[in-house]
């Protein structure tokens, strides 16, 4: 690959940049006791509606188990609540509850207000508009070349394989 240096360059900064995001969230909504990955089935279920626990799974790529795990922990706040799945009896689909829509709110906000006052002086609109571009490219890219059902623990043996995926 003619850029090899400059892809592997770009998925290392992305897992800084991902670590960075999981641990600002953390200390954000510390007082929620919010994980990455709750924020982020709670930004699922608030922008594309109730979806079954293995379709959260497909989608971001994990284990039905862990995504099981954490809608556990999301009903046991009562963020989410199941409902009745007219495609399938068995698999619930979950959606946000009243509070669980207010609580992500507020989550917006606070995370609004910390991009507000992130001083990015040398960084332009242009940048980030070409940066959002790439990235999704690359994302586009690389989800096309995992083999379809592919979850995290299978996609971390492709890392150790090729040493170029994020």
């Amino acid at each position: 690959m003619k850029h090899l240096a400059l892809v592997n360059q770009i998925f290392a900064q992305s897992r800084y940049l991902f670590h960075g995001l999981r641990v600002a969230i953390e200390f954000l909504h510390r007082d929620k006791q919010l994980s990455g990955c709750r924020r982020g089935i709670l930004d699922n279920l608030a922008f594309e509606g109730a979806l079954p626990v293995p379709e959260l799974a497909r989608r971001r790529k994990v284990s039905r188990q862990f995504i099981q795990t954490t809608i556990n922990e999301l009903l046991e706040q009562g963020w989410v609540e199941p409902i009745t799945n007219p495609l399938h009896r068995r698999s619930s689909l979950f959606a946000l509850t009243d509070t669980g829509h207010s609580v992500f709110q507020q989550i917006k906000a606070r995370e609004a207000a910390f991009l507000t006052e992130l001083p990015m002086p040398d960084v332009s609109p242009q940048d980030l508009e070409i940066t959002l571009a790439t990235l999704q490219k690359l994302t586009r890219t690389l989800h096309a070349a995992l083999p379809e059902g592919t979850t995290q623990n299978e996609a971390e043996t492709v890392e150790d394989q090729t040493h170029a995926v994020a």
